[in-house]
């Protein structure tokens, strides 16, 4: 069996030095980190779950680009694959650019709450993925994945500057899945995890604002699935009804790549 290449400690995958749309707000640049432990047969990032070398763009020219950006931009995204998978290199990368001045946003999937726990004192902003309710998450991951940990991870958060989303699609996501999810963030926030979680977790005793995102699928030539690639995303009615079924369980809902929020 051939192995996945790996992507070195000192190399990055991609880097986008202006964007729009990662950061809530605000001009960012993006840097992306290879690999990843899921497989959602959805994801335009197919090549970097495949080959998490990508473009292979070294440490020092990227942060000499992100040096002479400064007071363009103020804030870098570490997006992915899954950034949380090499945390030496995360920790590296999120030091230097601190070093600089910047804001940092993280997007993970939340399936290494021990990094993101370690990580959290430095960034700014977390954007942490939400598959779909426990009971269909290995479907929409295209692996097992240990929802205990990804529950974890949204109780890190609890208190801080952070997102959490879904990207919708269509034959995985529906009103009935979406209201799921916010029963189990419900239940997070309210202490229903296993007691070993919750030793390692801060009480919060006010109630816990939660922002959750729900953003269409993108289809196109990059998606991991060849049945994604060519699939129509939902419309915008399909989205709203999607967002009313998420309303009662968050403080805001946000429908991004649509018109209006």
């Amino acid at each position: 069996m051939s192995m996945l290449p790996v992507e070195s400690e000192d190399t990055l995958a991609g880097v986008q030095l202006t964007s729009a749309v990662d950061y809530p707000g605000k001009l960012c640049s993006t840097l992306f980190l290879g690999g990843c432990n899921f497989r959602c047969p959805f994801c335009h990032n197919g090549s970097l779950v495949l080959d998490p070398r990508g473009a292979a763009i070294s440490f020092k020219e990227v942060l000499t680009a992100l040096h002479r950006r400064r007071g363009l931009v103020d804030v870098v995204t570490i997006t992915g694959g899954e950034p949380t998978l090499n945390p030496s290199r995360l920790g590296r990368l999120i030091r230097e650019i601190k070093a600089m001045g910047y804001r940092v946003k993280l997007d993970t999937n939340g399936s290494h709450p021990e990094v993101l726990a370690d990580c959290l004192g430095e960034l700014d902003y977390v954007a942490l993925d939400i598959k779909n309710a426990p009971t269909v998450y290995a479907k929409t991951a295209g692996i097992w994945a240990d929802v205990e940990k990804i529950a974890h991870s949204v109780a890190l958060l609890a208190g801080r500057p952070h997102e959490l989303r879904t990207t919708v699609v269509p034959g995985l996501h529906g009103p009935k899945e979406i209201a799921a999810i916010g029963r189990w963030i419900r239940a997070i926030d309210n202490g229903i995890l296993s007691e070993a979680v919750q030793e390692r977790l801060i009480h919060h005793p006010e109630p816990v604002e939660r922002t959750y995102v729900l953003q269409p699928f993108r289809s196109g030539s990059g998606n991991l699935d060849p049945v994604y690639r060519t699939m129509p995303a939902f419309d915008e009615v399909a989205l709203q009804a999607l967002r009313e079924a998420a309303e009662p369980f968050f403080q805001r809902v946000i429908l991004r790549g649509m018109a209006r929020d």
